[in-house]
């Protein structure tokens, strides 16, 4: 059976072939950027206003 690998199943077609892959499909760690990314940037824009908030204290 083949599976067509995206970002949700990389992992379990890395744990099952028991090597990394990532280097065989150069979009795959753009992908994993955008979706960790997509997680980060909320929390640096709060720690960014954060920092704001606190030069306006000062």
């Amino acid at each position: 059976m083949f599976y067509k690998l995206n970002v949700e199943n990389w992992k379990l077609c890395q744990l099952l072939l028991g090597r990394d892959i990532r280097h065989k499909f150069p979009t795959l760690h753009l992908q994993l950027a955008e979706r960790e990314g997509a997680a980060v940037k909320p929390a640096r824009a709060e720690a960014a206003g954060d920092a704001a908030a606190k030069k306006r204290a000062c």
